[in-house]
């Protein structure tokens, strides 16, 4: 099977979602840069070209997660609806919730 050729962008993007998969999975503390590299069977090296310390790679997965969060929240709360309804919506989006 070829091997599809990605954007610089597209691959940055790729390596964050599954560097956050990861320390979902294993915690900060646990997370490797070959676990992130497994996932999508490509060397350690290309992460490391992209990110070059796990650090920064900690570091921007967490960016990248923090600003898809914002950019849920932003559309939870444009909707059209009262700034109750709003700040429901909101607070049970971003809610922990079980135990």
């Amino acid at each position: 099977m070829a091997r599809v050729r990605l954007s610089v962008a597209e691959r940055r993007e790729e390596l964050l979602c599954a560097a956050i998969e990861q320390i979902e999975v294993r915690g900060v503390s646990a997370v490797r840069i070959a676990d992130v590299a497994a996932v999508l069977g490509v060397s350690n090296a290309l992460v490391l070209y992209h990110f070059s310390t796990k650090e920064k790679l900690v570091a921007a997965a967490f960016a990248h997660a923090a600003e898809a969060d914002l950019a849920q929240l932003r559309k939870v709360l444009g909707r059209r609806t009262s700034a109750v309804r709003r700040l429901r919506a909101a607070v049970r989006w971003y809610a922990p919730t079980g135990q």
